[in-house]
C-alpha cells in the first residue's frame, strides 16, 4: 500500500521534527551531565584540601603545649599555680574566733618538753609556761541498753483457758 505523496511528506517532516527534539534533549541532558560532572570534581578537591586540613589540625592537637620550658615563651608566660596549690598563712586568732575552753575539764595534762628541739640538750628542770591551750573531746563508746522482757504464761486453775 502506497500513501499518496503528500501524505509521504508530511510522515517525513514529522520524523525530522522528532529527530530535532530529540536532539535537543539530548543536548540538554550532555550540558547537564557536564555540569554535575564539573561540580562532582570541585567537590573532590574540596574533599581532598578539607581533609588535608582536618589532619594538619589532629597533628597539631597531638602536640604538647606550649610552656616556657618546652618553647621561646617568656616565663611569665605560663601558667599560673592554682590559689589552693600555695600554703596559707595562718591569721591571728581573735575574740571568738574559736570555741571557749570547757571551764571544768575532767583531766588537765601538762605536756612538759624534756629535749630541747634546736640542739637535743635537756630542759626537764628549766622553767617553762603555757604557750598553748587546746582540748581534746573524746566521745565514750556507744554501749546499747538492752532490755530483755520473758512473757509469762500459764492456764487458769478455775477455768482452764490459757492466759499470758
Amino acid at each position: 500500500m502506497q500513501l499518496p505523496l503528500d501524505l509521504a511528506g508530511q510522515e517525513a517532516a514529522g520524523k525530522d521534527a522528532l529527530i530535532l527534539a530529540q536532539a535537543e534533549v539530548i543536548t540538554k541532558q550532555a550540558a547537564a551531565i557536564a555540569a554535575l560532572t564539573a561540580r562532582v570534581e570541585e567537590l573532590v578537591a574540596q574533599n581532598a584540601a578539607l581533609t588535608k586540613r582536618v589532619e594538619e589540625l589532629e597533628a597539631r592537637l597531638a602536640s604538647p603545649a606550649k610552656t616556657p620550658d618546652n618553647s621561646s615563651l617568656p616565663p611569665s608566660g605560663g601558667r599560673k599555680a592554682s590559689p589552693g596549690a600555695e600554703a596559707a598563712k595562718p591569721k591571728k586568732p581573735h575574740k571568738g574566733a574559736a570555741r571557749a575552753l570547757h571551764p571544768e575539764p575532767i583531766r588537765i595534762v601538762e605536756a612538759r618538753v624534756e629535749v630541747c628541739p634546736h640542739c637535743a640538750v635537756s630542759v626537764a628542770e628549766a622553767p617553762q609556761i603555757a604557750v598553748e591551750q587546746y582540748e581534746r573531746i573524746e566521745l565514750p563508746e556507744i554501749v546499747p541498753d538492752v532490755t530483755r522482757v520473758v512473757v509469762l504464761g500459764g492456764t487458769c486453775p478455775c477455768c482452764r483457758k490459757r492466759f499470758k
